[in-house]
């Protein structure tokens, strides 16, 4: 998706959070909505999914919580009708979209590696673009005794 775009970043995650919590779509119904209708390539499409996932963590109880609760609810519910078929890998598979809905899952693991000659306070990460960060580590000297 390049400048040439009619759809705001801003729309297009509006778009995919409401897909989530109303229309309880999968991530393959949202990837395929956001590569053939919006006309983005695969990677661009996985990372507004991201970012509509962490919309929905960091406003889950700001948003709209009467749907987000909604949204909970009908996953509990499908999780339940799992359960009693005894369908474990749809279970699994509702369990994991309703811990991204509620933000349970663990933040992005990055590594890094390299020399490190000094000792480092503190480290600053930005996100530049996907696939892309800034660390910049912020040496200080021993003093003796330290």
């Amino acid at each position: 998706m390049g400048s040439k775009s009619k759809f705001q970043k801003e729309d297009i995650i509006a778009a995919v959070i409401k897909m989530r919590l109303e229309q309880m779509a999968s991530t393959k119904t949202i990837i395929d909505f956001l590569m053939n209708d919006i006309g983005m390539s695969k990677t661009p499409a996985y990372e507004y999914l991201k970012w509509a996932r962490e919309e929905i963590k960091e406003q889950y109880s700001l948003l709209n919580p009467a749907t987000i609760e909604e949204a909970i609810g009908q996953y509990e519910e499908a999780l339940e009708r799992a359960r009693m078929n005894k369908d474990w890998r749809l279970w699994n598979d509702l369990r994991k979209e309703l811990n991204k809905i509620q933000g349970t899952y663990a933040a992005q693991r990055v590594e890094v590696s390299g020399k490190i000659d000094h000792q480092i306070t503190s480290i600053e990460v930005k996100i530049i673009e996907s696939g892309i960060i800034d660390i910049t580590p912020e040496p200080k000297k021993l003093n003796e005794g330290e």
